[in-house]
Parts: C-alpha cells; sequence; structure tokens
C-alpha cells in the first residue's frame, strides 16, 4: 500500500518526489461523455493531475437519498483521471463555492431549524457526517494509498471545505477540526488542503493559496511561515466569472498569466489552474455571488470566461502559452520538486515592470535560470538578449521575444549519457532521445548537450529545425509554432492542432497547409492533411409554440391553494421557477406602487393576465412597479424565479420567490447619511461564522448615519447593498445585520421595531483606518445602494393564495405558428420547440445563437441545458453572449428536440445554428484526415 507524504518542497508518493501540474475540469459541468475528450485536453497540456468538485447539493438532493448517477458519478470520472495516466485532487465541500447554488450545500439543510451553515453545531455536523461516510463509500477505493481495485488510485489529495476565512477560533475548532476527523475516520489517508489563505490553519493539513498576482513574493511568504509544507497554490484562477445579463468579461491575457504561473513555479510553488476547461453550470444550478455596482451577483450558465478548452471542447487563446509552461513543468518535475531554495537569495521582484529579473532554482536533479522580461504595457515587444554569467563564468545569451518569460534548463540528465549542459532556448518536451525547445523567429539560441553546442537560429513560424546532438535528436521552434508542436512515441508533428489518445495527428482548422513529422534521429517528412470534406450544417425546423396562458390569468388547474406567500422551496420547487396566484377584491381603485419586500431574485407580475413589469434584479428589473388595480376581484400572478442562491460570503441562505405579502408602497427620502461618532462594534459577538474578519476586529468609530422620522405604525422597509465594505446595519443602537463587502440586506420594520418619531440607520463600516476620511470615502457608493420604503399596506393581505410548479407542457400542447405571429409584441412567458439534424462526430462545436430572444432556459433533447438572459422584455439587448455550444455528446444525427421556454415570448424566428469552421474540438480518439501520404523534404 502505498503512502503519501511530504516535506518544504514536495509531496513524496513512497519516497519518491512528485510535482503537481494541477487544472480543475468540473465533471458536473462537462457532458459525461465528454470527460475523455476534457481528460485528454488535459495530458496534452502537460497536466500530470487534476482537480474536481463534488457539489454536495448534487448527490444528496434530499436528506439521506444519495445519487451518484450521470452527472454526479465522480467515481466514475476519476477512474478516467487515473485511466488517462493522471493524479487527481477531490474538493469535496462541504461548501465548494465555485459559482454553484449554495456553494453545494444542499437547500433541505440550510433551512433547517437551528442550523449554523459553516459552523460547529449539530444539525451542520450531523448531515456532514453523513454526507462524508457517503462520499467515503464511493471513492475511499480510489486513493494512491490504496490497492481496493487492484492498483493504486488516483487520488493524492483532498481540498476540505472552500475559503474559511473567519477567525473565530472556537467556531474553526468546533468545524474545520471536526470535518477533517470526519474524513480520517471516513477512510480517507491523502493528505488534506485547505484554500484559507492562512486565515485558519488546521493540524495535519496544508495550508493552501489563492491568487494569481504577485505570486512569487506570496510563495516565498508561504515558505517562510510553513517551512515543512509544500507550497501549493490551490487557487490559481484564470476565471473571470461570467454575470448574467452582461458582456462577458475580458478573456486573460495569456502572456500575462502565463509569466505569473512562471512566478509561482520559481518560488517553488506547485500549482493548480481554476479552470482548466470552461464548463456549462446545467440547469438551474447557478449560483449568485457578492455583487457590485454594476454586477447583480447573478452568474451566467457560463463557467467564466477564463480556462484554456472553452465549453465546447476548443482550445482558447490561453491554451499554447499555458501549455508551454505546464508541459515543461510537469515533463521536468523532478527538478523543480528537488530545487533547494535555502537560503533564499535577494532578487529583483518579477512584477517589477521596470526590471528584468533573474531567479536561479537548482538542487541535485538540475538547475532553472528564470529570465522575467520587462513588462511593456500596451507596446509590441521586440527582440532582447540577456547575457547571464553562471556559476562557472561562462556567459549564456538568452534571447525574450513576445513572451515575458523564459526557462534556461542547466545541468539535466536526459537519459542515458546525456545530460542536457545548458539551454538558452525553453524547453516545450523531452522523451527518450527527444528534445523540443523553441524561442523567438530568427535569434540566435544555444542547446548544449554533454558540452557539445549546438548554435542555431530559431526558424520561422510553421517550420522546424531538427538536428542529432549527443545522441539527441534536438528539434527547434518558434513560440508561435510551439503551440502546434506536440511530442508523441513516433516523433514530434509540427504544424498540427493536437494529437489523438493514439497519438496520431489532427490538422488545423480551416487550413490546407502541410505538417511536418520528425522522427528519432532527426529524419524530417512533410504531409499533406486529408480531405476533411465540406462543412456540416443543421437548420432548424418549423417552430411551435405552447403559450402560458393559463398560468397567467391564473386559470390553470395546476394551481394549488396554499396558506400565503412562502419560499418557493417550501412549495415543492427548491431551484428554478414557480407560479404564485393571488386573487383579491378591492373595494376602490387604486394606481399604486407595488412591491414584494424581501424577493432576492426576479419576480414577474401580472394582473388579470397583463404584464406589468419585472420586480427584481438585473437588466429591466425594477425595485417598484407602477401599476393600476381596479374596483372589483382581481387576479395577480407572478412568475417567481429563483435565479440561484448566494455561493459566497457569510450569510448564505436569503428568500426565494414571494415569502411576503405583495405591497403598496412609498419611497422615503433619506438624503446622504451624515457621519457619526459611536462606539466601535465586534461583528464576532454576533456568534457566528463571518468570513474576513478575525478575532478583535471591530467596526469603525465613524458611522454613515440616517435619521428618519416615521410618526405612523406602518412598516419600514430599508434595502442597503451591495456594500463598498463590510459591516454591521445598525436600527436605534441595536445591530440588525452583518453585511459583507458586496453583501445586500433587506430589513422588514416592523411598528414594534421603530420609535415613534426619529429613528437612526447606521452603517458602522469594518475600515483599515480610524479616520472619518476612510468613512465619508463611502458615501457616494452606499447612498446609492440604500433606501427605505414605507408599506402602506398590505395588497394580498386578504388574498386567496395559490401555486403552481413550472414545468414542461405536454405535447399536445403545441400548436404550429407563422412567421408573422411570431414577432408579435406579446411579452408573455412562452415554450417554444423545434426539431433539427446534427452531426454529432463533428470536429466543430455546434452554436446556438439567440437572435431575437430574451431570458430563458434552453433544453436539448429532454436535457435542462442552461438558462440564457440576452434581452429585455422591449428588446432592449443586454451585451450578453448570444451564441452558445450545444454539447456534441448530446447531440443525435437526426430528430434533435430544442425546446425553449422564454420569460417574455422572443421571437424564435431569428434564432440560427450552425458548425463553427473555425474552432476544431480536442477528442479523445479520432485523428482521422489529418494525414494521409508522405512527401520527404
Amino acid at each position: 500500500m502505498a503512502s503519501v507524504t511530504y516535506d518544504g518542497r514536495s509531496f513524496m508518493l513512497d519516497g519518491r518526489r512528485i510535482w503537481l501540474v494541477s487544472g480543475s475540469i468540473h465533471h458536473s459541468r462537462i457532458p459525461v461523455d465528454e470527460w475523455s475528450d476534457r481528460l485528454h485536453a488535459a495530458k496534452l497540456a502537460g497536466l500530470n493531475t487534476i482537480e474536481t468538485t463534488v457539489f454536495w447539493n448534487e448527490v444528496e438532493p434530499r436528506a439521506g437519498q444519495f445519487d451518484f448517477s450521470g452527472q454526479a458519478d465522480v467515481a466514475k470520472f476519476v477512474r478516467l483521471v487515473g485511466e488517462h495516466g493522471m493524479m487527481c485532487i477531490l474538493r469535496p465541500g462541504p461548501f465548494s463555492a465555485s459559482g454553484w447554488d449554495l456553494g453545494g450545500i444542499p437547500h433541505w439543510l440550510a433551512m433547517a431549524d437551528d442550523v449554523k451553515l459553516r459552523s460547529g453545531g449539530p444539525v451542520f455536523l450531523e448531515a456532514c457526517s453523513r454526507y462524508v461516510t457517503a462520499l467515503a463509500g464511493q471513492l475511499s477505493g480510489l486513493q494512491v494509498t490504496s490497492n481496493d481495485e487492484g492498483k493504486p488510485g488516483p487520488i493524492v489529495m483532498i481540498e476540505q471545505e472552500r475559503s474559511w476565512t473567519c477567525g473565530d477560533e472556537s467556531i474553526r475548532a468546533s468545524y474545520l477540526d471536526e470535518l477533517g476527523r470526519y474524513f480520517r475516520e471516513a477512510g480517507f489517508k491523502v493528505p488534506v488542503i485547505n484554500s484559507n489563505d492562512l486565515w485558519q490553519s488546521v493540524e495535519g493539513q496544508v495550508d493552501g493559496w489563492r491568487g494569481e498576482a504577485g505570486l512569487f513574493g506570496s510563495v516565498r511568504q508561504l515558505s517562510s511561515v510553513r517551512p515543512t509544507q509544500p507550497r501549493v497554490v490551490i487557487d490559481f484562477p484564470s476565471p473571470r466569472p461570467v454575470q448574467l445579463g452582461s458582456p462577458p468579461p475580458e478573456a486573460p491575457d495569456p502572456l500575462t498569466l502565463q509569466r505569473r504561473l512562471a512566478e509561482a513555479y520559481a518560488a517553488g510553488g506547485q500549482v493548480n489552474i481554476t479552470p482548466f476547461a470552461r464548463g456549462t453550470t446545467f440547469g438551474f444550478w447557478p449560483g449568485r455571488g457578492l455583487g457590485t455596482a454594476t454586477d447583480t451577483g447573478l452568474r451566467d450558465a457560463s463557467q467564466d470566461s477564463g480556462g484554456m478548452i472553452d465549453e465546447g471542447g476548443s482550445p482558447v487563446a490561453l491554451f499554447g502559452p499555458m501549455r508551454r509552461l505546464m508541459n515543461f513543468a510537469s515533463t521536468f518535475g523532478r527538478v523543480l520538486a528537488a530545487a533547494q531554495d535555502d537560503p533564499r537569495p535577494i532578487v529583483a521582484d518579477p512584477d517589477d515592470p521596470n526590471a528584468t529579473s533573474i531567479i536561479h532554482t537548482s538542487g541535485s536533479q538540475g538547475e532553472v535560470a528564470w529570465v522575467f522580461a520587462r513588462e511593456e504595457s500596451g507596446k509590441k515587444r521586440t527582440l532582447e538578449t540577456v547575457h547571464l554569467v553562471l556559476p562557472d563564468g561562462s556567459g549564456l545569451d538568452v534571447p525574450i521575444g513576445e513572451q515575458r518569460v523564459v526557462w534556461c534548463l542547466m545541468n539535466v540528465h536526459l537519459g542515458g549519457r546525456a545530460t542536457l549542459t545548458r539551454s538558452s532556448l525553453c524547453v516545450l518536451a523531452h522523451a527518450g532521445e527527444m528534445l523540443v525547445c523553441f524561442g523567438p523567429t530568427g535569434a540566435e539560441g544555444e542547446v548544449t548537450i554533454n558540452g557539445t553546442p549546438l548554435r542555431v537560429e530559431v526558424p520561422k513560424e510553421g517550420q522546424a529545425h531538427a538536428e542529432v546532438v549527443e545522441g539527441i535528436t534536438v528539434v527547434v521552434v518558434s513560440e508561435e509554432t510551439a503551440d502546434q508542436t506536440f511530442l508523441t512515441s513516433s516523433g514530434v508533428y509540427v504544424g498540427v492542432h493536437s494529437v489523438d489518445h493514439n497519438g496520431e495527428p489532427v490538422s488545423l482548422p480551416g487550413t490546407g497547409k502541410k505538417f511536418t513529422h520528425v522522427a528519432a534521429g532527426g529524419s524530417v517528412t512533410s504531409r499533406s492533411p486529408g480531405r476533411s470534406g465540406s462543412a456540416p450544417k443543421s437548420s432548424l425546423e418549423a417552430w411551435t409554440c405552447a403559450p402560458s396562458d393559463e398560468h397567467i390569468t391564473g386559470e390553470s388547474p395546476r394551481f394549488a391553494t396554499i396558506d400565503g406567500p412562502a419560499d418557493l422551496a417550501k412549495l415543492g420547487a427548491p431551484r428554478g421557477y414557480g407560479w404564485y396566484r393571488a386573487v383579491v377584491k378591492l373595494g376602490a381603485a387604486k394606481r399604486c406602487k407595488l412591491a414584494a419586500p424581501g424577493a432576492e431574485d426576479r419576480l414577474q407580475v401580472f394582473v388579470d393576465g397583463q404584464s406589468v413589469g419585472v420586480l427584481g434584479l438585473g437588466a429591466g428589473a425594477k425595485p417598484e412597479l407602477s401599476v393600476s388595480l381596479k374596483r372589483g376581484q382581481r387576479t395577480i400572478t407572478v412568475l417567481a424565479e429563483n435565479a440561484g442562491r448566494l455561493c459566497g460570503g457569510s450569510t448564505l441562505l436569503t428568500p426565494r420567490g414571494v415569502t411576503r405579502e405583495l405591497c403598496e408602497v412609498t419611497t422615503m427620502k433619506i438624503g446622504k447619511p451624515t457621519i457619526a461618532e459611536d462606539a466601535p462594534l465586534e461583528p464576532l459577538s454576533l456568534e457566528r461564522a463571518l468570513m474576513n474578519v478575525h478575532t478583535g476586529d471591530a467596526t469603525s468609530p465613524y458611522r454613515l448615519r440616517w435619521v428618519i422620522a416615521h410618526r405612523r405604525k406602518s412598516p419600514l422597509v430599508v434595502t442597503l447593498g451591495p456594500s463598498p465594505t463590510a459591516g454591521l446595519l445598525v436600527l436605534n443602537g441595536e445591530i440588525e445585520a452583518f453585511v459583507d463587502q458586496g453583501g445586500s440586506v433587506s430589513l422588514w420594520l416592523d411598528a414594534e421595531k421603530l420609535n415613534r418619531g426619529n429613528n437612526t440607520i447606521d452603517f458602522a463600516p469594518l475600515l483599515d483606518g480610524a479616520d472619518p476620511s476612510d468613512a465619508e470615502a463611502i458615501v457616494g457608493a452606499l447612498s446609492d445602494a440604500t433606501s427605505v420604503v414605507e408599506v402602506t399596506s398590505e395588497i394580498t393581505a386578504k388574498a386567496e393564495w395559490g401555486f403552481a410548479k413550472w414545468e414542461p407542457p405536454a405535447s399536445s400542447a403545441f400548436e404550429s405558428v407563422t412567421k408573422a405571429s411570431m414577432a408579435g409584441e406579446n411579452a408573455a412567458p412562452a415554450w417554444w420547440r423545434a426539431e433539427f439534424s446534427a452531426e454529432p462526430s463533428s470536429e466543430h462545436p455546434l452554436m446556438l445563437t439567440l437572435s431575437g430572444m430574451t431570458k430563458g432556459q434552453i433544453f436539448l433533447n429532454g436535457r435542462h441545458l442552461r438558462r440564457y438572459f440576452v434581452a429585455t422584455a422591449d428588446g432592449t439587448a443586454t451585451g450578453a453572449e448570444q451564441s452558445v455550444p450545444l454539447p456534441a455528446s448530446w447531440l443525435v444525427e437526426q430528430a434533435n428536440e430544442l425546446l425553449i421556454f422564454d420569460e417574455h415570448s422572443g421571437n424564435p424566428s431569428k434564432i440560427k445554428l450552425g458548425y463553427e469552421t473555425n474552432l476544431k474540438r480536442i477528442v479523445d480518439a479520432g485523428g482521422a484526415g489529418a494525414g494521409d501520404g508522405e512527401d520527404e523534404s
């Protein structure tokens, strides 16, 4: 039975040092039949480790009922990781964040009485224990320390919890320590790592770090404070979260991220890139993050805008530059793992944009000189040379081109009698008698083996120079061509898109260019791509429609009587939408402002079958709606959407749906707050886990204060957020709520809580400084984020309430429609259905462009694919990405069914469907058509 240990340099498997080059692939966000494709892409990118997350609420949808099938079959995924020759880091939570609903905590647990989420306490801990035991039943035999399946499994490490940054030691002991005990007692024996950024340490756990900037200094500091532990950046985020209904954020610059990754390696850090492959948060699983003045926190179905592989399975611009470095790191992991860094020399900070920095790491397995070029933001880099003086006094001229970092390998044994003495070019790959290097086009490079130098001019893009030195075939290509160069057991392919699982080349998309094969011994052949055939085509058949008229008018027989407003989950709809109906009798007509106090998401409101607008968050929604209500019996229906529970911060559980009576409100003019001096308050006195708060932290003595005169007995609703900073909301001297930075709060204040006369509402911020100017700096932002309304009446207080679940209609409900009727101005929810043919085996992704649609859900062949938000009810574009990929593995050749629910009907006649021929998926098997003939060159 194998054992995993570690010291200050690396992990060790049975005493052999291993170097983790890791990236995350969320199996829950990748179609099951495409898991192998993503793992193959990861292997091509140089990864030797895959991190995957288990979302608790996916595997235990109901208390005590576990389901590890389908997308949740984590054991199947982990076995595939092992079959692809890689290790696995398991991230089982219990809280996992990651843009997932409630961070993975089951809704039924979050709503239990007396539960304290992410804290000690019998209700939460008992459920955690049951979950960990069930997880162990699936995975304990797949650890590298186990031989239950006849060989060691791939799981090498477990990450416990996620970003637990509460400074309360007593809560830590009662929660994190207990979790650790549960994992051990359940049979998990591999090392456990956390991602707490040193906020809290747990005995026996490795303390991980999160971040992407300034990593050289951060990793060095980690080695100083945790000298007996390996330095692991467990979360190197390439992601930029995509906000629902907003333009996607700009993708990270590939060469900048490559440089930052190199900083971590140069400081002795092992890194997990999050994510490696973007996924789709299927169905209603997207969560909600903390927000800003311009970000509601509502998350798109697209996992993020980062990653090296997109949702459709194609490599993006980040893939090439990151692969260059990661492939080197995994190939020469023994060199990085054996590097000594004590004493640590004083060096120029690699982050300094005005300096070229040289970091030299060495150990028993060899040396690396990391050369970090000056950052020249906004400028195209020109070729430059840095002259290094080596320990023996000799010189090495290192060419620097577009890449901002160069790694020079020295004194490394290549096998047999060959030792790489030094190289001024970056090493991409090595196996057996072949070594692949790259550098800037036209630069003079040197590769010396056993003291015999090869001096070479780096060839032009698309070309390769091959030469045998001391029995090693050295292949040199340019920086750009390195991204199209792959080393296989049969040699090196240059000028290809990728290679399949069998090592066969796959041609570049959209080109007829020849590619090159270099065999051991230096023979070079040129091959022509085989015929790829015409681009596949797909088109939609006629659309049919199933309107939601009976739900909108409240006449559907599916409405069941309920006692009154209630959370969607309590009504049997824990995720997605639900229909509420309130039948009211009005003695007189009225025009008023209608609000739904406490509603956290979006509510589309109808009065007597007519839409009056959307309450809530995001584009096209308002906090109150102006409505005209006629005398007599009126039917108010509401399509309520649970757009995702919070997946970060300290206050995870907030109401979903219509949880209070619909109210008539009047907005109160509260003006800007004044700065008032008062006694500091300690947030942890609330005795619950508050993130990013240390024991002893206190609010600033300077508060933002509103004084509100209110002499009536009517309730008030105070809404604050997203807040520019964390703090406490205080009413008349009493703490009412803790507010995270980016968090929001809505408080219903009954007359019993209010003074007859003046009431003070304070926001006591948590600030580093204790100067009034610190509080004054947030006045503007907080003024815009705070409102108070008076509830003048509860319109539905005497209503007859009903509820109907939201679900796809029966096939018989769909009717044929004309294009003219599709283009009507009906803003009511509707279901649309059409069929199309496809080529599931196509190497190109099939894209659905949602022109003409607004906001809703997409189903493909009976599977709930994703949500979208491309326009508001009036057709105003939100700027969100309109084209989304359809999973290849969900397609069939004939009669695919596309089912779309659009909240405002939309116009599906404008939808387009087509293959993106400029992109090419990386697949686990294939290679057909890559090359069929050879021309000697």
